[in-house]
């Protein structure tokens, strides 16, 4: 069961409304604020809550999986630990 950030269930009764008023700014914004016709901003609005969907669920799925282990000599494993020895430098 999908759950908010304070435990409780997540329902349509709370989440309905917050997508409506998204959906009427994302109008708002495309159509009025950059002047797209409404092809375009039916166009603008489909692709980027598609994108937003494709990224919750991508990252939704890898919460649901266990810890995933990279060798350290793998690409990946030497990428991850490249950006941790970077990140760690620039802290300090």
């Amino acid at each position: 069961m999908l759950r908010s950030n304070d435990g409780t269930p997540w329902t349509w009764q709370r989440a309905a409304p917050r997508y409506l008023a998204l959906l009427a700014a994302s109008v708002l914004t495309f159509h009025v604020g950059f002047g797209l016709g409404w092809p375009g901003t039916a166009i603008a609005i489909v692709c980027a809550f598609g994108g937003a969907f494709l990224v919750w669920f991508s990252f939704w799925r890898l919460s649901r999986s266990g810890p995933e282990v990279v060798s350290a000599s793998s690409i990946r494993g030497r990428l991850v630990m490249w950006a941790i020895r970077r990140g760690y430098g620039r802290r300090t």
